[in-house]
């Protein structure tokens, strides 16, 4: 009996949902990963990985330390600063981090490992960028209580 396994798509199959609201530097990334995903899931957790870095680079998070302190931050430490304002959502970035230095270092990633990673990158760009459910709750209860335009 013959099994096979898919090793490529073309053109790629997107596993994210690409939003234009999302910076085209991470959005590049995410590209990356739809490409590797099926040939190489430790090269497309790599990338994840750089994508959360070029989110950090999007978010203004310092890639150098405070004034008197030399040499570049890692991204443990920006996802620290950026945790100070998104704490949820730093965990999540932190986990695919440490599962983008896994794949580095070990090139042994399973498909739920990277399926898992995207998802907390999925999470944390839509909560960044795309407006949320009860964001647009709000703006529906607003134009319905003045039954039109809200006041401003």
């Amino acid at each position: 009996m013959d099994i096979l396994a898919v090793r490529n798509f073309f053109p790629p199959v997107e596993v994210f949902d690409h939003h234009e609201e999302f910076p085209a530097s991470v959005d590049r990334e995410l590209r990356r990963v739809d490409a590797l995903l099926w040939s190489d899931r430790a090269a497309a957790m790599t990338a994840l990985r750089k994508g959360v870095e070029e989110l950090m680079n999007e978010q203004e998070i310092p890639t150098r330390g405070d004034t008197g302190k030399k040499g570049r931050l890692s991204l443990d430490a920006r996802l620290t600063k950026f945790g100070k304002t998104h704490p949820e959502l730093s965990e999540l970035l932190l986990a695919t981090k440490w599962m983008g230095n896994v794949a580095t270092h070990e090139d042994d990633v399973t498909f739920q490992e990277i399926i898992d990673a995207i998802e907390h990158v999925e999470l944390t760009l839509t909560d960044l960028y795309r407006p949320s459910k009860s964001a647009a709750l709000e703006r529906a209860r607003s134009i319905n209580a003045a039954k039109g335009r809200p006041s401003v």
